[in-house]
């Protein structure tokens, strides 16, 4: 759940982070792709205190921690990396699509449907084969099955899903990054 509200919250700011600073896109010489990023920072230092917490609380109250646990520091940053994507994009695009912003709620409640952030990933199998590659396309969903196996079911990680998180994390950041520096030029004419 940390995860999921990690990347919501970061989704969530991004469509509007441009538009509301038009001094720093107009009069302003400013490296703009900071704005997305310090949504992500803010995102971030949240999710910090969160995992914080809830690693203490399942090392004192839960089964304890063991060294699968370790694997947080493989399982993280990617998804880190897909909330830079993610910000980059959506700030990109929320400057010329100004109802995206209306749009997130939707897309982030639909994302943690396909999440398996309340059920197993096992449960997927349960679904048309169609449906299962669908959500099987999905990142966060590795992330979250990986950080749930590795640190409350103490059982190593899918060493592929680990590898698809790390593959999609790289290419949704360079995508939201070039996204964002092709669109940049325009933004002035359009706030």
């Amino acid at each position: 759940l940390i995860l999921f509200n990690f990347l919501s919250e970061v989704m969530a700011q991004s469509p509007s982070v441009i538009v509301t600073q038009p001094n720093f896109v107009k009069k302003v010489v400013f490296p703009l792709e900071i704005l997305p990023a310090a949504a992500v920072g803010a995102a971030a230092f949240s999710a910090a205190i969160s995992f914080a917490l809830a690693l203490l609380g399942i090392a004192v109250l839960g089964h304890g921690l063991d060294l699968h646990a370790l694997l947080f520091f493989a399982i993280v940053p990617p998804v880190v990396l897909i909330a830079f994507g993610c910000a980059w994009f959506f700030a990109a695009v929320g400057v010329f699509i100004r109802d995206i912003a209306s749009a997130m709620p939707f897309i982030i409640q639909l994302l943690i449907y396909t999440s398996a952030v309340f059920y197993p990933m096992r449960r997927l199998q349960e679904l048309p084969e169609w449906a299962h590659r669908i959500l099987l396309a999905n990142p966060l969903l590795h992330a979250v099955e990986s950080l749930r196996r590795a640190v409350l079911w103490h059982q190593p990680v899918d060493t592929a899903s680990l590898a698809y998180l790390w593959i999609s994390g790289i290419i949704i950041f360079v995508l939201g990054y070039v996204t964002f520096q092709q669109l940049r030029s325009a933004f002035a004419d359009v706030i």
